[in-house]
C-alpha cells in the first residue's frame, strides 16, 4: 500500500526495526540510576578501571595527604626563612573554604594515576595501589530507590 508516494510497509518496517533503540537507551539509564552514575561518570569509571588494570592507580586518605602536604610546605617555608635570615613565625595563609554541596555523602579518599606505576614521589607511605573499583567510594550512589527519586525530582 502506498500513500503519497511512501510505502506504509516500509515505514512500518523502519519503525519496528528501530523500536528496540529507545528501550535499550531506557534500560541503560535505569542501569546508571541503579549504579549511581551519570553518563559522563560512566566513561570516567571506565578510564579508572583501565588504570587499575594497568597498575598505575593509587588510593590514599585525603586528610593524611593534606596534613603531609601542609607540613611539607611549612618545613619549606622555615628552611627558606632560615637561609634568607628572616625571623618570625611561619604563617600559613588561610585556605579557602570548600563550596557547600548538598549531597549526603562525603569521602576521605583521593584517587590518583601515575605514569610510571609508582606511588607519588616523596609520599610513598601514604598511598596504596588501587586494584578494584570496589575500593573506591562512589559518593553519588545513594542506592537505587534514592537515586531514582533524585532523578525524578531533579535533585
Amino acid at each position: 500500500m502506498s500513500i503519497g508516494g511512501i510505502s506504509v510497509a516500509g515505514v512500518g518496517l523502519l519503525a519496528i526495526t528501530t523500536m528496540p533503540l529507545p528501550f535499550a537507551l531506557f534500560a541503560y539509564h535505569l542501569y546508571l540510576i541503579w549504579a549511581g552514575m551519570t553518563t559522563n561518570e560512566s566513561a570516567k569509571w571506565s578510564d579508572w578501571r583501565d588504570d587499575m588494570a594497568d597498575g598505575v592507580a593509587w588510593i590514599g586518605k585525603r586528610s593524611v595527604v593534606e596534613a603531609h602536604n601542609k607540613e611539607r610546605k611549612a618545613r619549606q617555608l622555615r628552611n627558606r626563612n632560615r637561609m634568607s635570615g628572616l625571623a618570625g613565625p611561619v604563617s600559613d595563609s588561610e585556605e579557602p573554604e570548600e563550596e557547600y554541596v548538598p549531597w549526603p555523602k562525603h569521602s576521605d579518599q583521593i584517587l590518583v594515576s601515575t605514569t610510571d606505576g609508582k606511588a607519588p614521589t616523596g609520599q610513598e607511605q601514604l598511598w596504596e595501589r588501587c586494584t578494584s573499583l570496589d575500593m573506591v567510594d562512589n559518593i553519588y550512589d545513594l542506592g537505587f530507590w534514592d537515586n531514582l527519586v533524585a532523578v525524578l525530582t531533579g535533585r
